[in-house]
């Protein structure tokens, strides 16, 4: 759809602009720096430093020098300005529009800028360093150490004598293309102290002096780029990242682009100062190196290697490169005195020859370094190659101090020794002259010569290190009595490969005999079978057994017919050949056989490669020859590359190139209808291309090309969304179709996922991309746009503690998020505040819901302090009758509130039946008030005691029987009868029981009732009484008067008489009423019955003798 065209418009603006502000993100942006120096004498330094420039930068001004001795102190010094350099290494080829940011409009520009000062180290310090810092590094860096100081050094150790530190030859790389395999080699050399040896490490950045610079991640100054097998530095090519500590090459193969880093180095001298490997000084460099695009680059290649020679002997090394341009140099320090280079240039892939023929006074154990170098002039930036190869000097040897000794043993034979000297580690070298060798045994050699005379022979001897000496010739005297004579076969005619038996025999010498015949080494007899193929003169050698040798020949000539087939030939591919045999000599008739094709004389062909036809001609005599001719075809094809699928909408360019043809050429490219070389369309369909191209010499090529046109690729997701943050979301391209099957899914660039992609919204959040890539690498995306919601803050209120069962009152609040907010308690509440009363110590959690959605929760802890609890005692159960009841209680501070309670007792009449909780409140720890509770039941259940009796008063003995006649149930009772002192007279458990008073007096009775649980007490004060034996009318009617009988309510009873002392008036229970008080006087008493009941009373009479009288009286309405 229309938006993801702008979209993928967009990125492409977007990586033109972050290219151009690599070098851009910060105006003194500092590329790198080199510091070296030179000696001038013992304690006066040229120190010279190289500052690299991004263009995109400020001009920097001249570096101040920090020199500091170890124990002399620190001065400054500031460097002059000498030149500047672009070292950009662009582009030179026609077509490419973009130069370097130093001279124009172009993304990259690097310049080397120098400066240099003379500085007095005359101090006594025997160690100095000369440092520089700059501001500052680029900001663009991403491996460590952005917008830092970059701080750079050199150090020298004077008292190891004058020294020069190594410089450059080339100036540094910046730029690298990713993915392709590089060599990094800057040639530091070391030019002045030929004696000296150099190594080069590794080394970390600095920021200020002793302190290292910080890296990011796993990136170290040993790994200061991603590279093949990050971050293993050990692995083999082209994976890990080394370096050569003898020439100072770094390898690696860089794959991330725009990648941009520090590299150090370091280059060390050493030297032998009292016979011990001492350092004598050192360079630094440091470069900040950007990985850019590869496409269309191919890397150019260098092939050679270290070589080793000997003084005094030429040594010549070929070098070859491989690339696209004809740029070549070589350069190598002025200690190769005498070597000399032969550069072939202006031709692809130049090579180039390096020759040197060094000195006894050039050797050294340092070898001698020289670099190479190789561009291929590409857009962006040159693909380069350079190497540093080492060549070491050894020490030859002069063979002419040796002495030799011979011994001539008999005949021919003789025994040659030759003396070593004081050189044990030679070997030695032979060569004869008209003889050969027997043996050789350490510096012993037995050998042979042909002829009798002057014989020579030569030596020459090898050192450890391969070197050789020059040969010395010495001449023996073998007399001509010695020589042994053969007798060999008759010269001869053969046939060309037959196998001829030749023979030789002994005329003069005594046996056993050895030969040897020259074609047939193995042979040791006088016969020798050799194959015939050529006419020659094969010789045969003797030897005796006194050990004299002769020599002898035979020729064979060689008997062969001869045919032309035509010289060698060159064609075009395709061509139809004749070839044909033309008989030359031998004799007739001849037959043919064309190896593996023919046996006629001539034979067709169609040559579609370089092919060699061998002929076998047959002459009569059944001799025969194999010739051979050679047809080569023109190197001539044609390349329409190969097959491809273009994808949906996208443009394809077709390119024909004639290989190795002589053009020019035109290409008849159907369906597009044109005749270039290359062409770009956009196919909607699948085409294929056949095209035939002819050159200057007939030659037909052809190539076929197809180009597929992919299906398009359709991928949707919804357009916009909007979520808050935290939620998780799934999106789905299953749906997504098209392409060349199984399709893969990248969301975010992120490495191929599956069609679902889970994510948590953020404040990040703003873009969902989805690219479908199909089996042939086309792809689709899509886009989805989101709105993050940020969520609420919600704020329960903070923690806090409260006593047991006090009320807490909770408030939440909210911020961010969109107003207004909902709240919801895990008690149910939906109000921002909420109380209750608490317990135990518990969280509660708060949810806020603003108008998005968008949730936030909070917990707030609530915390009781520990309960304190009273110790309280209570009887579980009281009857309704009971007495009150005291409560009691530890802590004793407190006090009760309930039903029936009065202070700390407990009235369970006040209370009723039922149960009833008594709470007892007091303050317990942490001025917290407490409540504890203590339940009682009062039971209802109690029995009501009641009894009567036979009779009240009577004369002694008097038995009176006793009824119960209690209600609401008894299981228990318990009598009681005391006198007037009230003493106990009798008691009794039955229900029912019988008693005789055999005293005089009154009598209370008490009956006490128990069910088992509630009990009840009834007492009768004065209910009997015991006379003596007097009848109670009788005393009535003597003594006292009782009128008026009956008496009405409300009216007066009067007793008459003397004597009265008290009175006593009962019901006919024997219950004693109160309801009156008798009024006595002297002769006569009184007693109102306004507070009586209708009923028939007793009333017992005391005189003041305390003899008692009892009468009857009836009290009416």
């Amino acid at each position: 759809m229309k938006r993801k065209f702008y979209q993928l418009r967009g990125a492409f603006i977007f990586s033109l602009i972050f290219l151009s502000q690599i070098y851009s993100a910060s105006a003194n942006a500092t590329m790198g720096s080199h510091i070296t120096y030179k000696a001038i004498d013992s304690v006066n330094y040229i120190v010279y430093v190289t500052l690299y420039r991004d263009c995109n930068g400020l001009v920097p001004s001249s570096p101040v020098l920090t020199v500091t001795g170890k124990s002399t102190g620190t001065f400054t010094s500031t460097t002059t300005y000498i030149n500047k350099t672009d070292i950009t290494h662009l582009y030179s080829l026609s077509g490419c529009t973009l130069g370097s940011r130093c001279t124009s409009s172009g993304n990259y520009g690097i310049e080397a800028w120098e400066f240099a000062d003379t500085i007095n180290i005359s101090g006594g310090a025997c160690e100095y360093s000369f440092a520089i810092t700059e501001c500052c590094r680029s900001g663009a860096i991403s491996t460590g150490m952005a917008t830092t100081d970059m701080y750079n050094f050199a150090w020298v150790n004077k008292c190891g004598g004058k020294n020069t530190a190594p410089k450059l030859v080339q100036h540094p790389r910046f730029l690298l293309p990713v993915g392709k395999d590089i060599t990094i080699n800057h040639a530091m050399m070391e030019y002045d102290d030929t004696q000296d040896s150099v190594s080069f490490i590794l080394a970390p950045a600095y920021t200020a002096a002793s302190t290292v610079a910080s890296y990011a991640g796993s990136f170290s100054y040993t790994k200061p780029l991603t590279f093949l097998g990050f971050p293993n530095v050990s692995l083999s090519n082209p994976a890990g990242f080394r370096m050569d500590n003898v020439t100072g090459e770094i390898n690696f193969r860089p794959t991330k682009q725009n990648e941009i880093g520090i590299v150090c180095i370091e280059a060390r001298e050493y030297r032998k100062v009292n016979g011990t490997e001492t350092l004598v000084g050192f360079s630094r460099l440091e470069i900040m190196v950007n990985v850019v695009s590869s496409a269309n680059m191919s890397m150019p290649t260098i092939s050679t290697a270290d070589e080793s020679t000997c003084s005094g002997v030429s040594k010549c090394i070929n070098i070859t490169t491989g690339g696209v341009d004809t740029t070549f140099f070589a350069g190598w320090s002025q200690n190769i005195p005498g070597a000399t280079i032969t550069n072939v240039t202006n031709t692809p892939n130049p090579m180039a020859t390096l020759c040197w023929t060094p000195t006894i006074a050039q050797i050294r154990r340092a070898p001698y370094l020289y670099v190479v170098g190789t561009i291929s002039n590409q857009c962006v930036a040159n693909a380069y190659m350079q190497n540093t190869h080492a060549i070491y000097v050894r020490k030859g040897y002069d063979s002419s101090n040796h002495a030799v000794e011979k011994v001539v043993v008999g005949c021919n034979k003789v025994i040659v020794k030759a003396y070593k000297d004081s050189f044990p580690d030679l070997t030695l070298d032979w060569k004869i002259e008209n003889g050969f060798f027997d043996t050789i045994i350490g510096d012993s050699a037995i050998m042979y010569f042909n002829k009798p005379g002057w014989n020579h022979f030569a030596i020459r001897s090898k050192n450890k290190f391969g070197c050789f000496g020059n040969y010395e010739r010495d001449s023996v005297f073998i007399s001509p009595l010695y020589a042994l004579q053969l007798n060999t076969s008759n010269d001869t005619v053969s046939c060309k490969f037959d196998t001829l038996q030749l023979s030789a025999t002994p005329s003069n010498g005594s046996g056993p005999y050895k030969f040897w015949w020259d074609d047939n080494a193995t042979e040791h007899s006088g016969i020798a079978r050799i194959p015939m193929l050529a006419t020659k003169y094969y010789k045969v050698t003797a030897v005796d057994g006194a050990g004299c040798l002769g020599t002898d020949s035979i020729r064979v000539a060689v008997s062969a017919p001869l045919a032309s087939i035509g010289p060698d030939t060159t064609v075009c591919r395709y061509t139809q050949l004749q070839l044909t045999a033309k008989p030359v000599s031998g004799i007739a008739p001849f037959k043919y056989e064309w190896v593996g094709i023919d046996t006629t004389q001539s034979i067709t062909r169609q040559i579609n490669d370089s092919a060699r036809f061998n002929l076998k001609v047959t002459d009569s005599t059944g001799c025969y020859d194999i010739i051979t001719r050679k047809v080569n075809v023109f190197k001539f094809s044609l390349d329409l590359g190969a097959d491809r699928v273009i994808c949906h909408n996208k443009s394809a360019t077709v390119v024909a190139t004639a290989v190795d043809g002589a053009g020019p050429f035109s290409f008849p490219w159907p369906i597009i209808q044109t005749n270039k070389a290359s062409y770009t369309y956009t196919p909607t369909a699948d085409s294929v291309f056949t095209i035939s191209i002819t050159d200057s010499r007939g030659c037909i090529a052809y190539d076929t090309l197809v180009v597929k046109s992919n299906p398009a690729i359709t991928v949707s997701l919804p357009a916009t969304d909007s979520a808050c943050v935290g939620t998780k979301i799934t999106l789905d391209a299953s749906a997504s179709s098209g392409g060349s099957g199984p399709l893969t899914y990248s969301w975010n660039s992120l490495s191929p996922t599956s069609p679902i992609f889970l994510f948590t919204v953020s404040l990040a959040t703003r873009q969902i991309r989805v690219t479908v890539t199909d089996s042939v690498a086309c792809s689709a995306t899509d886009t989805l746009f989101m709105t993050p919601f940020q969520n609420p803050m919600a704020f329960a209120g903070a923690d806090f503690t409260v006593c047991y069962g006090a009320t807490a009152a909770l408030k939440a609040t909210a911020s961010i998020g969109k107003a207004p907010y909902t709240y919801s308690w895990v008690n149910g509440a939906t109000t921002d505040t909420t109380s209750f009363a608490v317990y135990t110590t518990n969280t509660y959690k708060v949810i806020v819901t603003d108008s998005f959605g968008c949730q936030d929760d909070d917990d707030i802890r609530v915390s009781v302090h520990p309960r304190n609890r009273a110790t309280i005692t209570a009887p579980a159960q009281v009857c309704a009758n009971a007495q009150p009841v005291a409560l009691m209680a530890s802590p004793s501070t407190g006090s009760w509130q309930g039903n029936g309670v009065t202070g700390t007792s407990f009235n369970p009449a006040v209370a009723g039946s039922g149960n009833h909780s008594l709470f007892y409140s007091f303050m317990g720890s942490n001025s917290c008030p407490m409540t504890d509770t203590v339940n009682i039941h009062v039971t209802n259940n109690v029995p009501v005691a009641a009894f009567t009796n036979s009779n009240n008063v009577g004369n002694l003995p008097l038995t009176v029987q006793f009824l119960d006649l209690t209600s609401g149930g008894a299981s228990s009772w318990n009598w009681l009868i005391t006198n007037a002192a009230n003493t106990i007279v009798t008691t009794s458990t039955q229900q029912n029981f019988t008693y005789t008073f055999t005293s005089l007096g009154t009598y209370n009775v008490r009956l006490i009732v128990s069910n088992g649980t509630c009990s009840d007490t009834i007492e009768k004060k004065d209910l009997i009484t015991v006379t003596k034996n007097v009848g109670i009318q009788s005393i009535a009617n003597s003594h006292y008067k009782i009128y008026p009988n009956p008496v009405a309510l409300s009216n007066m009873l009067t007793v008459e008489g003397e004597n009265i002392a008290a009175i006593r008036i009962t019901d006919i229970t024997g219950r004693t009423i109160n309801a009156g008080v008798p009024d006595i006087g002297a002769q006569k008493a009184t007693i109102a019955t306004d507070a009586f009941e209708a009923g028939v009373y007793h009333l017992l009479l005391t005189d003041i003798f305390g003899v008692q009288y009892q009468y009857s009286f009836i009290i009416t309405k």
